[in-house]
């Protein structure tokens, strides 16, 4: 009898010790999955044809811009090097939305305005300990033509880099974009397990550096934020 209950009382005390074992953080932080299509952001200004993304889904889209496409596949303006005040205006998408009519894009012109392309959790109001896990999105890159009248599917490397909470980077993957026609869809791209609970996903593409005129178009980011 003796020894019965002094088997149940180990058994309670290395319950007791494995449950003071587990981080309590861990234990009440939360995950919720999002789908970025970007057809419900509020257009802040009606006269303007891109806006800044910026918070969205428990995100910060850093150096994004939404950009609008009509019924006939027409741009209003797109930020590229060139252009009238920066931008590309009135031009046939040369790379379709994957959910049309929004997707969202970046250039030179914001990589220059806002720094780099990234997924982040830092922003104002944020908390220090929310983290991104990113699974797949869509993606395509165009190049203005000479006569700033349309915009052509352009052959493209993308590099996808995470970093921890110690900005140190712990994940990279890379992608092609491989022309086949004067317009085209966009192309799928799932990244690799190692993009899990990541302070910033960074994004580059080839060229942007050297000022070529290329946008970079994306939509339907599949990803999880943690708090």
């Amino acid at each position: 009898m003796l020894n019965s209950i002094s088997r149940h009382l180990v058994a309670g005390l290395a319950f007791l010790q494995l449950a003071h074992a587990v981080p309590s953080s861990l234990a009440t932080r939360s995950t919720t999955r999002y789908k970025a299509t970007f057809e419900d952001i509020t257009i802040v200004d009606p006269t303007l044809s891109i806006q800044p993304i910026n918070e969205y889904k428990e995100a910060f889209f850093n150096s994004f811009v939404l950009v609008n496409t009509d019924s006939k596949g027409l741009i209003q303006a797109l930020p590229v090097v060139g252009g009238a005040a920066g931008s590309l205006t009135n031009v046939g998408l040369g790379v379709t939305p994957h959910s049309p009519p929004r997707c969202a894009a970046f250039s030179v012109v914001t990589r220059t305005e806002q720094g780099t392309p990234s997924l982040t959790t830092v922003y104002a109001g944020s908390s220090a300990n929310k983290r991104i896990t990113l699974f797949s999105f869509w993606w395509g890159a165009i190049l203005r033509t000479q006569e700033a009248i349309a915009s052509l599917p352009q052959n493209a490397q993308l590099t996808v880099t995470g970093l921890d909470a110690n900005e140190k980077p712990v994940a990279v993957d890379r992608f092609d974009y491989d022309v086949t026609g004067a317009k085209q869809q966009m192309v799928f791209a799932k990244l690799n397990s190692t993009f899990t609970n990541l302070k910033h996903v960074d994004f580059f593409i080839d060229g942007i550096a050297a000022g070529i005129a290329i946008s970079t178009l994306f939509d339907d980011f599949d990803f999880s934020v943690t708090l």
